[in-house]
């Protein structure tokens, strides 16, 4: 704080001055000081020479202590230092003055209604600090386990709380302390709203029904409404004081909190569309995926159950005994053929699947990436599908063999893990085994996609193969293969091969993934009919969007998507039942038209033969006669007459009349 003070004439001649303080009322951690000058300790005399007929003009700056913003007033004193008994330099002369020349000043900026003198700070807007789960959490999730999903408890704290509560600082210039809010990207902030007897109204920690809610710890809370006016999305808010604006720096008109990041979702996970593959029939070891309507909790442990059951068999899988996969808004599974499984008992048999919370013991759920879990009213998520039926004579399987124990290099010989393959499987040659190129992972342990044929014939599409007769298809063979890997693993059997001395410690193995691959023929039949193509790949498409933008966003364009395609459809097959329609319309009118025209024909053959039997009477029987002029013109007057003769007398006379009339011209 700064004042100017002028120096007045004190002496006639130089003479040292000084400016002195009145430090009674001032804290010591007050500091007083003049511009361009030095400031002593102890008496923070500020020393001045004054000449006869000048007048200086100084700035005096008084700083304020580190917590305060009131203190009492300063005294400014001017005197010549002639006359200060503490002057060593003016000891001789500074009691020859009678008359002090001494002038005081005080230095104040307000002063209240008993006109007591103060000296005042701008103090800048109060401080608010957040509180509860909004500080502990640094951000905030409602979604639909909330206690209530109409509101969420905003509390924030008072640092100045010991000295008054926020309602008590209105007195002063605070105007409010609201709660602002806006999504994630936007620019305007809006004002956060909560429920006071039975209506909205602006959030505000100052207000006075507040005022009781303060507890001697300065904490204060409030039910920010997010019912109707706050639609789910990811926000960020902020809890700032707002005062009475001087044009001061930014935090003297108003102070912000942190802006924490939350999100609002109350909307729970639903299953969209059918699952994948769209047709009844899937294969076995073929992946089935449930889409949902917005991005999954994925974690590994997953949080859901699921379970698969054969019917007609004692097969169920539980989630661990099944190949699992959860990413994005997808949840896929399949059943592994290589461990525990008939393959030739479950052809064509129909599964159920269940995905969500299984049993009623279970904690488990399907949840969104907020916690929302699936719809308890409407439960979990069942369907059922089918295991198509092949030839498996005609199949292929395809799986991966891992070696270990075994000395591996780069470009190890195929034939060779072939020959033992097929030694293995009991095979005169290696003519139906496959082998991808041979992968080492280290000195030890090799791995390679194996692919086994079918054999050579078939002898007919048999579903079901009896034991000893003829060769084993491609999955008996795997399975042969699968168990004597168990055998040898638990030191039941020792491997030997012909033209070698190789046992089970020096080349151990093991199969898993294997895949069964139908004949051509066989997929033609198990195919996705042509008319589901387009939905499986737009479902395909919305699964492999995962979490990018809005969650519903993507959900509701394919509903567009396909509901325009579907209304296309529909117009067109509207088009063509028009077209069909109006086919059969003008081919019923051509009918109609050509019976018509059959109908007058027919009747002007009866009109010419009585207009013929009318003219005879006219013209006799001589056919001579018929080409005379006037039988001409009597046949088509006895046309008119056989027309009209079922008029009254005076028009058949008319007509008779007209006739002979123009006879006789």
């Amino acid at each position: 704080m700064q004042w100017n003070t002028e120096d007045p004439k004190l002496g006639p001649s130089k003479k040292s001055q000084e400016i002195r303080e009145n430090t009674m009322d001032l804290p010591n951690w007050t500091r007083v000081q003049e511009t361009q000058t030095s400031q002593t300790e102890g008496k923070r005399n500020i020393e001045a020479v004054s000449t006869t007929g000048t007048t200086y003009k100084k700035a005096v700056v008084i700083k304020r202590g580190p917590t305060a913003f009131k203190y009492g007033p300063i005294d400014l004193i001017f005197e010549s230092a002639c006359e200060d008994g503490d002057s060593l330099q003016n000891d001789a002369t500074a009691l020859t003055f009678n008359t002090t020349k001494s002038v005081t000043r005080i230095l104040f900026n307000t002063q209240d209604n008993k006109e007591n003198k103060y000296i005042e700070y701008i103090e800048p807007c109060p401080k608010v600090e957040r509180a509860g789960e909004l500080f502990r959490d640094r951000g905030f999730l409602a979604n639909a386990n909330s206690v209530s999903q109409e509101e969420l408890v905003i509390t924030v704290t008072n640092p100045c709380y010991q000295e008054k509560k926020f309602h008590n600082m209105t007195s002063n210039r605070l105007k409010d302390i609201k709660l602002l809010y806006r999504k994630l990207g936007d620019v305007l902030w809006k004002t956060a709203f909560t429920e006071f007897d039975g209506e909205l109204d602006e959030l505000d920690f100052a207000e006075l029904y507040q005022y009781e809610k303060e507890d001697s710890y300065g904490h204060s809370s409030l039910k920010w409404s997010l019912s109707p006016t706050v639609a789910e999305g990811t926000y960020e808010i902020k809890v700032g004081t707002r005062c009475e604006e001087l044009g001061g720096p930014t935090d003297v008109d108003r102070f912000d909190a942190p802006t924490p990041t939350g999100v609002i979702d109350l909307t729970r996970p639903e299953q969209y569309g059918k699952e994948l593959p769209l047709r009844e029939s899937v294969l076995i070891g073929e992946k089935i995926s449930i889409l949902f309507t917005e991005p999954l909790q994925c974690e590994k442990p997953f949080t859901f159950d699921l379970k698969v059951i054969i019917e007609g068999t004692d097969y169920e899988f539980d989630r661990e005994e099944l190949q699992v996969v959860c990413e994005g808004r997808r949840i896929g599974f399949q059943i592994d053929p290589s461990v525990g499984i008939d393959v030739e008992t479950i052809l064509g048999k129909t599964f159920s699947v269940e995905l969500g919370r299984v049993g009623s013991k279970s904690v488990s759920n399907v949840y969104d990436v907020n916690g929302n879990g699936l719809d308890p009213l409407i439960g979990n998520i069942k369907f059922e599908k089918k295991f198509g039926e092949f030839n498996l004579d005609e199949a292929s399987s395809r799986f991966l063999l891992t070696m270990n124990d075994d000395p591996c290099v780069d470009n190890t010989a195929e034939n060779d893990v072939k020959s033992k393959v097929a030694s293995i499987l009991g095979l005169d040659s290696t003519d139906r085994i496959a082998l991808n190129a041979v992968t080492c992972h280290n000195t030890t342990t090799a791995t390679a996609e194996v692919v086994i044929s079918p054999p050579t014939s078939s002898g007919g599409r048999i579903l079901r193969r009896k034991s000893g007769q003829g060769e084993l298809h491609s999955i008996g063979l795997f399975y042969q293969l699968r168990d004597t890997a168990l055998e040898v693993e638990a030191g039941r059997r020792k491997l030997s091969f012909k033209g070698e001395d190789m046992y089970a410690p020096d080349w151990s193995f093991a199969v898993s993934r294997m895949k069964i691959l139908p004949s051509a023929s066989d997929m033609e039949m198990l195919k996705t009919h042509s008319n589901l193509i387009g939905e499986e790949e737009n479902l395909l498409h919305l699964a492999s969007l995962g979490g990018t933008g809005d969650k519903k966003n993507d959900v509701i364009l394919h509903e567009l998507s396909m509901g325009f395609k579907h209304e296309d459809e529909k117009m067109e097959s509207l088009l063509a039942a028009e077209r069909q329609h109006g086919d059969e319309k003008m081919e019923a009118m051509m009918s109609a038209m050509q019976k018509h025209e059959d109908k007058k024909k027919e009747e002007m053959h009866v009109k010419k033969h009585d207009a013929n039997v009318e003219s005879k009477e006219f013209c006799g029987d001589n056919e001579a006669s018929w080409e005379d002029r006037n039988c001409r013109d009597m046949r088509a007057a006895a046309k008119v007459w056989q027309t009209h003769k079922s008029g009254k007398g005076s028009h058949r006379r008319t007509v008779r009349n007209a006739y002979f009339v123009e006879s006789a011209e």
